[in-house]
């Protein structure tokens, strides 16, 4: 390896060496501190000052593991002598590059620090003290911690992105299929009659009406669904539902929404438990029944053939106000702890759910914001492979003048 030589032009520029190397030192962006071989301060330049926010006669005398040198740099937690750079110089006679300290100035903000040192050898080759620069690299660190806080958050919303679509996806063919089904019963029965009717023979009535019966049934289930859709779409926006209010019984709402179930041929029993014969109250019956509609479905499909659903009723008196509360109970999966608070989100599925049950993951979020539109409260109890009971509560009391 060739040594770097100055040139004559250097040479001339280098004979007053001391007080060139003075300037140097002195007017350096970076903090420089010189060491003699003892490790004592020499020399320390003006940016030192401005980074450690003492006067730089203060490091004067001291050696570089003096506790008051510390106590003013290193905020009272300084690193093993061994660590610091003048000592890595003095064991190694070898530069060392980019040692960091944090640094907490008695009058200043927390800041980073990183040190370079060389050591310095007399005419006789002997080590006869060490030169540091010391560079603040704070907004450099605080930029690094940035960016990897932005990749973290980056990944993060790639993977809710990602998941976002698959359960777009999934919900898509779970609706799908939902909405084909009563359009297909709708098709079925229409080619019947279609084809009888073309044959040219008689169409009995009771066959003719059991035909148009069955299609009107698809066709409310059908319109309940996208209505379902619409109302929940319209909730989370922010938007108000018109509700259509008028005086109703709620045991018989719910017993009707029973026996609706039971002539699917289920083959849960369902046991209601109502001390009042009625529970009257001023509430959109079509709304309330797809709510009752969608907690005993999931009852139902939640947990095991031939299994017990409970249906409590009550009123309950809360200062001056009245309300009507009614429980559903199944003996089903249950839901895992740690999703019960999103349980109620729309397109929320559980975990444990197996993919073969079907369901779009609307139906207790649209039974949540129905319920809240009435002035209600809708709560989730559950023990994983227990059972679930959900309890809704409506006023009984009239809405204000002039309430949807």
């Amino acid at each position: 390896m060739t040594s770097l030589a100055p040139n004559d032009e250097a040479e001339e520029l280098l004979r007053p060496s001391a007080d060139l190397l003075y300037r140097v030192i002195e007017y350096n962006a970076a903090g420089m501190h010189i060491f003699d071989r003892d490790g004592r301060f020499v020399l320390s330049n003006a940016a030192v000052e401005q980074m450690y926010g003492v006067p730089r006669s203060a490091f004067t005398g001291l050696r570089y593991d003096d506790p008051r040198f510390v106590r003013f740099t290193l905020s009272g937690e300084p690193l093993a002598a061994v660590d610091h750079p003048f000592s890595q110089v003095q064991r190694s006679g070898r530069p060392v590059y980019d040692v960091q300290y944090v640094v907490t100035p008695p009058q200043g903000a927390r800041r980073v620090i990183s040190v370079n040192a060389a050591p310095l050898f007399d005419d006789v080759g002997e080590f006869s003290g060490a030169v540091a620069s010391i560079t603040d690299i704070t907004r450099y660190i605080e930029h690094q911690s940035h960016l990897q806080t932005l990749a973290v958050e980056n990944a993060r919303l790639y993977e809710e992105t990602v998941a976002a679509l698959r359960q777009r996806d999934a919900l898509m063919h779970s609706i799908t299929h939902d909405l084909k089904n009563p359009l297909l019963s709708i098709l079925a029965h229409a080619q019947l009659l279609e084809r009888r009717l073309a044959r040219g023979g008689p169409c009995e009535p009771g066959q003719l009406s059991e035909g148009l019966a069955a299609i009107e049934q698809a066709a409310r289930r059908l319109q309940g669904m996208v209505t379902e859709l619409l109302d929940v779409a319209r909730l989370e926006a922010g938007q108000p539902l018109e509700l259509q209010r008028a005086p109703m019984d709620l045991v018989a709402l719910v017993q009707g929404c029973i026996a609706e179930l039971a002539t699917a041929g289920g083959r849960h029993r369902f046991v209601v438990e109502a001390p009042l014969p009625g529970l009257v109250g001023v509430w959109d019956a079509a709304r309330l029944e797809r709510v009752l509609s969608n907690l005993l479905s999931n009852a139902v499909r939640y947990s095991p053939a031939g299994g017990e659903i409970a249906v409590q009723l009550e009123q309950q008196q809360q200062g001056s106000a009245a309300w009507a509360v009614v429980r559903v109970k199944d003996h089903g999966m249950g839901i895992p702890a740690a999703e019960l608070p999103r349980i109620a989100e729309r397109f929320y599925r559980a975990s444990n759910v197996s993919t073969s049950i079907p369901g779009t993951g609307l139906g207790l979020a649209s039974a949540r914001l129905l319920v809240e539109a009435h002035g209600g409260t809708l709560t989730i109890a559950s023990t994983e492979g227990e059972g679930t009971t959900v309890t809704v509560r409506l006023p009984l009391d009239p809405p204000p003048s002039g309430g949807s």
